[in-house]
């Protein structure tokens, strides 16, 4: 389900505020100072009212705790200014020690994170399309920091003019490249389409929250949409209007339950406010992470809340538990590479193949302070180093150079003084073996029926119990165990250009994840088992079918998918439809290939 996310459709000059930042490739920079939340000059609010939106609770190896959430004030406004001190948690209603705890907050720029944003720019033929064009220029120009911006124009119906990018310059020019489209407008529709167009997360590995702005001055005159239909798909949704000309502000009230204003001029100054509100709510959100002292098998409760609250009702603090079920003392303080409970002190070395492309991940343990990461080369002709725009932990690293030469990779981390190099070799190519698909399984892990315990578990995912080559995506024989989690993983290569749709059947809980390249830290969930199914029972959740993914005839993309089995029947199977795979088939082995062992030295 989509999470809560920022339905911005216009907002009023009221809620401007001044920023200072400075230039940068991707237009003004407008200031995310991470852990304090005070972006300089900025007049900080006097609110004594907030309320917590829980993102949920997630941990992380060794001990880590890491509690997500977002703070709104008065009239659902967002708190972004909000301080460490400020926070009061508390674990089984013992409160935490800070300093021995290492209690931090972090924000965007110190998490994997990413704000998607639709802007759905009115282009009937009855819109005064120049002030809206220039509108959406100084809305696009104001992007921040891990941002992207995708460009809808909607007229008779809504049309992606440009997708998700940070590129300011693209942005403006798909804006100039805007022609008055037909005469009828479909503001509803396009409010649909826009709230369709991102799906939020919130998990360690990258948080993606969305936000949907509207420029428009006119009514919907299509009628293929009530204000109805759109106020339900923007349900969950953190709504502001903003209507110019002949906009209906009742409608716009109705589907903006946050707040609506009517603007008869300065049009174009409003879009730059919103855009400093855009901000805002991204700065809004909180995880605060620390190294838990619990130990054992139990669960353990949280409570978090902000002092002097006034609010005293819903929302007015954070609960939550976890299990520290594997909670270990962490090593001594330092960076790692790729740190894992089956890597504890993570890598020193690593192979790459000839023009291939790995990914690596930083982690500094027992951090004093929020981690801040540069990522370096020492010789960029032999392997060349790309820092994750998104995420500041991980790095792309591509062998350049020729078979036998060797090079160092270096991260720091700046906040707390700390250096790790890796030293990488460059080895020949080895070819994807087409014909099957590696299938692991970990025994006797307990009669748990979720993802959540095969994942808890300590020898997952480098240990398994044991391994075979499947010669298609199916699990077999069927009802073989009980009290066990599976792992299927490889590659796919799909026979022709086009989309694919992809089915996940399994007994109990399961979930297929397919990556968009090679990588597997590129993948994405894309279907999955709640409960659980009968043996090729393609139809008894809706989350089982994924939605229609594009894919390149030859290309191969990574794919995964994991099962956890309780007790009585077991099985694990995916099937695909697409060009070249005209009815619903379990995907055979001639399109599948085994992982290559190609990652870390000594794995």
């Amino acid at each position: 389900m989509r999470g809560r996310s920022l339905f911005l459709v216009v907002i009023s000059l009221l809620m401007l505020f001044t920023f200072c930042g400075k230039k940068n490739d991707k237009g003004t920079n407008n200031g995310d100072n991470g852990n304090n939340g005070n972006n300089g000059s900025e007049v900080i609010p006097n609110w004594k009212f907030f309320k917590f939106a829980d993102h949920g609770v997630q941990i992380q190896n060794p001990n880590y705790v890491n509690i997500m959430f977002q703070v709104f004030g008065p009239d659902a406004k967002a708190a972004w200014f909000l301080k460490l001190n400020q926070f009061q948690v508390k674990e089984n209603d013992t409160p935490l020690n800070p300093v021995t705890t290492l209690l931090q907050v972090r924000k965007k720029n110190n998490i994997p994170y990413e704000l998607k944003t639709v802007l759905l720019l009115d282009n009937n033929a009855g819109t005064n399309l120049d002030s809206l064009k220039a509108a959406a220029k100084q809305f696009v120009i104001k992007i921040t920091s891990k941002q992207t911006i995708a460009l809808y124009t909607f007229a008779d119906a809504p049309v992606q003019a440009f997708g998700f990018t940070s590129d300011v310059n693209a942005l403006t020019a798909a804006i100039d490249a805007v022609q008055p489209g037909a005469a009828g407008s479909d503001l509803y529709g396009a409010v649909i389409a826009g709230t369709g167009a991102f799906e939020e997360k919130y998990e360690l590995k990258k948080v993606v929250q969305g936000a949907v702005v509207v420029l428009t001055d006119g009514p919907d005159t299509q009628g293929s949409h009530t204000p109805e239909e759109a106020a339900q798909a923007a349900d969950e949704s953190q709504v502001y209007a903003l209507g110019a000309g002949g906009a209906d502000s009742t409608a716009l009230k109705q589907v903006a339950k946050g707040g609506f204003a009517f603007a008869s001029s300065s049009f174009v100054n409003k879009a730059a406010g919103l855009a400093d509100e855009i901000v805002h709510y991204s700065q809004s959100f909180f995880v605060l992470n620390y190294m838990s002292t619990l130990r054992g098998f139990s669960t353990q409760y949280l409570k978090v809340t902000i002092g002097d609250n006034e609010n005293t009702g819903d929302g007015s603090l954070l609960q939550g538990e976890f299990r520290s079920s594997y909670f270990e003392n962490p090593p001594s303080m330092g960076l790692y590479v790729d740190y894992s409970t089956g890597k504890p002190t993570g890598i020193d070395s690593l192979s790459l193949m000839v023009n291939d492309t790995t990914t690596v991940s930083a982690l500094t343990m027992v951090a004093t302070n929020p981690p801040n990461y540069i990522w370096s080369t020492e010789n960029s002709a032999i392997v060349q180093v790309e820092q994750d725009e998104f995420d500041g932990a991980k790095a792309f690293v591509m062998a350049q150079g020729q078979i036998g030469q060797k090079a160092n990779i270096t991260v720091t981390d700046q906040a707390n003084s700390l250096t790790k190099t890796v030293g990488c070799r460059l080895v020949k190519y080895e070819a994807f073996t087409v014909g099957s698909i590696l299938f692991e399984w970990w025994a006797g892990i307990g009669s748990g029926v979720l993802i959540s315990d095969l994942r808890k578990v300590k020898t997952f995912p480098f240990n398994p119990t044991g391994s075979k080559l499947l010669t298609s995506y199916d699990m077999l024989p069927i009802d073989w165990a009980d009290n066990y989690g599976s792992r299927i993983r490889g590659y796919l290569q799909p026979p022709e250009t086009g989309e694919y749709t992809f089915w996940v059947a399994s007994d109990d809980a399961s979930e297929l994840w397919l990556s968009t390249d090679t990588d597997s830290m590129n993948a994405v969930k894309i279907a999955f088992v709640a409960a659980w199914t009968n043996h090729n029972e393609w139809g008894k959740e809706p989350n089982q079918k994924s939605k229609p993914i594009p894919l390149s005839a030859g290309n191969f993309y990574y794919i995964e998918s994991l099962q956890k089995e309780g007790g009585g029947g077991d099985n694990h199977t995916v099937a695909w439809q697409g060009p070249g795979i005209p009815t619903r088939t379990i995907i055979a082995g001639q399109y599948l290939a085994p992982p290559i062992n190609k990652m870390h030295i000594g794995e």
